[in-house]
């Protein structure tokens, strides 16, 4: 004890006698008294860190003089002190800084080097963002540096050799839009932890090479002329997270296996990747994989699938977001086998027709997302843990599959959240309204609840957000509230959204029973708009009690209050919709009958043959009689009670999943048999608008007889047909018939010349056109077509080989046309907010100004409060000078805006005529082409 007392007390009495006391007047007047002021306003107080004393004064009153005195009195308090004087007049003068500093957080530093003299030796951390320091030469001598923050340092061009800062932990590079090069050292740093370098726009030279044993962390994000990756030296355990969104990078190294810690790696708009290594799955240890906007990573996928591995690739991996990949169904099963143990999944925007069954095995998905996905037709099982769904604009989901996600046996199943394109509240639901608000009474204990919202989108789709709060009362009282997902964004039709409140995660069910009173209480959802388009708004609102959690005696729908008879009039309806339901119902089962009866046997083969073939001879008169919508679960219209569909199954109709599909226009009523559901749909002979629509029409009896004679007509007009035309190109072409080859070639050309010009862009339909082409150009002469076609022919190949160039072309220009457009508008809206905000703060600091001038003022007059009045001008001055600090950031910041702005708004006029021009060149290409395939069209009609 005596030995560290002494030890102690050395330590005290080294520091007093090391310490070079600052220079003060040898007899100043009134020191002390001053020094004590000041020295109580030093004690920190509980949860305090950092305590900031402002002087204040005219010149020449002694403020240096006091601060001087004060550092003299508490310097050996501390392991190290520094008296920085004269800061304005340094920043001007570069005046050396002191060597002893362990931190220099000097953001907007005016040089662009530091002073010669400047040798820090214990500098731990070193903050210069937003400055003008431009890294001309090496760190040299700074071994205890950890931390360096040069981010938004827009005049740095190139980091240079970093081999000084051997400990460094933290290098920010965030911004630095005019970095082109970083030094190959940085990639040995094997102390660092964290490298950013986000949004460096103009770096193209980074370390081919890394081995940083320490890496935690890498993120190089809209390095958009970055195009390479270092090369992975070595193991690289501690390496966690990877981001390179939006780079130019073409391709990863084969090392990149040697990620083995590797957790999170996002490659979200790496237009430029041309393809995933085959070392890539060897990264076992991934969570969270984002390769969102990358249709490389479906020659991976071919790759997986051609290697026949008998191992599941990627079953750590949680997390799964493939949007935009140019996914097709034959991607699926690889994705759901590799992957099996996701609980979230992001297949948005692909091109997929069926999501398989299969997907039913990955029994940890909880959530999916499937929304623009607008080939999605069948979904015929989800998995068994699923809480959450998004098809938003999945427009040509099957009736069957927007039945299944929306149906009762689903939700009973799972706590879930399902959002699909709808216009209708499922009738599983206890109780629907429209309007604001959705009332009914509960007793006991407050139930278990799932919602529904219809949210309408009139006139067509919207490219804007609706953002909705829907709030819960009891007995007049707001308990809770909670916004609408995001997700509610550029519709193109009306959506349904169901919401088990059980999958909420703040809802606490057992806290809101203390609400309710022992009689009938009041429960009220509202469901408000706060914002998003016009034309956007939820029309229906439904609600269903979960009944293994509440008795539904406990439950009414009606005020308890009111008489019976205020019920009679919905009791009224009920009766009525029920009575046309079991009428329709009974009408359509009838024609069923009638139909499975004598024209569909199931066990005759030559039987199912015929009607095929009648199926599709009632499709093509159809098609030409009218082209009314197709009866689907979104076709009620609620508002003006009429009924076009009967969603019930049939139980008259076979449930045999391969049943065909038999149509027939009889009158203006048109009957679909989808298998284990027949919809009876009433049109008009011409096109009416969906609230036109009439209520639904009873089908006549059909016999056999007449069904017989119908079809015996047709086969009769396809016979003639077939003759004469067989009888037309043997008298005009016997002397010269293509080869089936050749006639298959031109009819697949004809096709694709009736198509829209965009539509060939696709990988498979440009590469087939390709195939075509390439097969009738190269014809032996005695192939069988006119010297007149085999020019056509070459002809079309020329113009589409050099049309589809300009057509990619002049939609890469519309799309950077569009996005910079805009980002104009963006910085504009910064702006304005920016000057609002500098107009605020120039207000503040001109009352803060008045009540200096005031307070002066009174200090004259009132010599006896000097004191509180000097407290007071202290604080006012202080807030004073952090809002000119605050002043002038924000200047700084409009002028970067605004530069940002005017450099974009320059370009306005240009990008507006050049995106209008590239839109002309579309529009000619396509009238061309159209032209193009009429002549081909009537060339071929006269040869064939």
């Amino acid at each position: 004890y005596e030995y560290e007392l002494i030890e102690k007390i050395a330590e005290e009495v080294s520091k007093k006698i090391n310490q070079t006391p600052l220079h003060i007047a040898e007899y100043p007047v009134g020191l002390e008294t001053r020094i004590s002021e000041v020295k109580t306003l030093l004690q920190i107080g509980p949860g305090e860190d950092i305590r900031v004393i402002g002087i204040y004064g005219l010149g020449g009153i002694g403020k240096t003089t006091i601060a001087r005195a004060l550092y003299n009195f508490i310097a050996d308090q501390f392991e190290a002190a520094s008296f920085l004087a004269d800061i304005r007049e340094s920043s001007n003068q570069r005046q050396d800084l002191p060597n002893n500093l362990r931190l220099l957080d000097w953001m907007e530093y005016p040089s662009s080097s530091f002073p010669s003299s400047f040798l820090p030796k214990k500098l731990a951390v070193l903050n210069l963002s937003r400055s003008r320091f431009a890294m001309q030469e090496p760190f040299k001598h700074l071994d205890t540096l950890t931390s360096l923050d040069l981010s938004y340092c827009e005049v740095l061009t190139k980091l240079p050799d970093f081999s000084g800062v051997p400990n460094l932990t933290e290098l920010n590079l965030d911004y630095c839009t005019n970095l082109a090069e970083v030094h190959d050292s940085v990639g040995f740093l094997e102390k660092l932890v964290e490298l950013r370098a986000y949004g460096c726009t103009k770096l193209k030279v980074f370390p081919s090479s890394i081995k940083m044993t320490s890496l935690q962390s890498l993120i190089l994000n809209w390095c958009s002329s970055l195009q390479s990756f270092p090369s992975i030296l070595g193991k690289m355990d501690n390496l966690m997270s990877i981001s390179i969104e939006g780079t130019g990078i073409e391709q990863l190294p084969p090392s990149i296996g040697n990620l083995v810690g590797l957790q999170e790696f996002s490659m979200t708009s790496c237009l430029s990747l041309k393809e995933l290594p085959e070392s890539f799955d060897m990264l076992q240890n991934l969570r969270n994989l984002d390769i969102e906007g990358c249709p490389q990573f479906r020659s991976f996928l071919m790759k997986l699938r051609e290697s026949g591995k008998s191992s599941p690739t990627f079953d750590n991996v949680k997390s799964l977001n493939l949007e935009n990949c140019g996914l097709r169904d034959e991607d699926l099963p690889t994705i759901f086998y590799c992957f099996p143990k996701l609980s979230l999944l992001v297949l948005s925007g692909n091109y997929f027709v069926t999501l398989p069954s299969c997907i039913q095995e990955i029994q940890s998905l909880e959530l999916l997302h499937l929304d623009s996905c607008n080939l999605l037709q069948e979904i015929p099982s989800i998995p068994p843990n699923i809480q959450y769904i998004n098809a938003r604009n999945c427009t040509s989901l099957s009736p069957r599959s927007s039945n299944l996600l929306l149906s009762q046996e689903i939700f009973e199943a799972c706590e879930l959240q399902v959002m699909v394109p709808g216009r209708r509240v499922p009738e599983w639901f206890d109780y629907c309204a429209k309007g604001e608000y959705l009332t009914f009474w509960a007793h006991q204990k407050f139930p278990v609840l799932i919602f529904c919202f219809v949210i309408e989108v009139e006139g067509g789709a919207t490219e804007d957000t609706l953002n909705c709060e829907v709030q819960f009362s009891i007995n007049g009282e707001d308990i809770y509230e909670m916004e609408m997902p995001q997700c509610f964004s550029k519709m193109v039709t009306d959506h349904v959204w169901i919401y088990d409140l059980r999958t909420h995660p703040t809802i606490q069910w057992h806290s809101l029973d203390s609400y309710l009173v022992d009689d009938w209480n009041q429960l009220e959802i509202s469901c408000e708009k706060i914002s998003g388009s016009s034309n956007m708004s939820v029309s229906w609102r439904g609600v269903h009690i979960c009944k293994q959690e509440v008795n539904m005696e406990n439950i009414l729908f009606t005020d308890p209050e009111l008489d019976l008879d205020s019920n009679t009039y919905s009791e009224e309806i009920e009766a009525d919709s029920n009575a046309t339901s079991e009428e329709s119902t009974k009408s359509v089962q009838d024609f069923s009958n009638n139909l499975n009866d004598n024209c569909c046997d199931f066990e005759n083969t030559e039987s199912c043959d015929t009607i095929s073939r009648q199926e599709e001879e009632w499709g093509e008169r159809s098609k030409g009689k009218e082209n009314s919508e197709t009866a689907s679960h979104n076709d009620i219209d609620q508002s003006d009670k009429k009924i076009l569909m009967h969603m019930q199954p049939l139980e008259s109709v076979t449930e045999d999943p391969i049943a065909p599909v038999c149509l027939e226009v009889i009158d203006t009523v048109k009957v679909v048999d989808y298998g284990s559901n027949t919809i009876v749909v009433d049109h008009s002979e011409k096109v009416q608008p969906r609230s036109q629509v009439k209520s639904l029409v009873e089908i006549p009896t059909v016999d056999d007889v007449e069904m017989e004679a119908f079809y015996a007509s047709l086969e009769a007009e396809t016979s003639v047909l077939h003759l004469s035309n067989n009888t037309i190109d043997v008298s005009k072409f016997a002397n010269r018939v293509p080869s089936e080859a050749t006639q298959n070639a031109l009819k697949t050309l004809q096709d694709f010349l009736t198509r829209d010009f965009s539509l060939l862009l696709g990988p498979d339909e440009y590469n087939a056109m390709k195939a075509t082409l390439e097969y009738l150009t190269n014809l032996p002469p005695g192939d069988g077509i006119s010297l007149e076609l085999r020019s056509l022919v070459i002809e079309v190949s020329r113009h589409f080989n050099h049309w589809s160039l300009d057509y990619t072309n002049e939609s890469k220009k519309i799309e950077a046309a569009t996005a910079k457009l805009l980002k104009v508008d963006e910085l504009e809206e910064g702006l304005e907010a920016n000057k609002a905000h500098f107009r605020e703060v120039v207000c503040l600091e001109n009352e803060l100004r008045n009540e200096l001038e005031y307070l002066e003022e009174r200090k004259k007059e009132l010599e006896e409060q000097i004191h509180a009045i000097k407290a007071s001008i202290s604080a006012s001055e202080s807030a004073r000078k952090m809002v000119t600090y605050r002043k002038r950031e924000i200047f700084g910041e409009a002028k970067i805006l605004k530069n940002q702005r005017d450099e974009l708004k320059e370009q306005v006029s240009w990008l507006k005529d050049e995106k209008e021009l590239a839109r002309k060149i579309q529009t000619n290409i396509r009238a061309e082409w159209s032209k193009l395939g009429e002549k081909f069209n009537r060339k071929l009609k006269s040869e064939l």
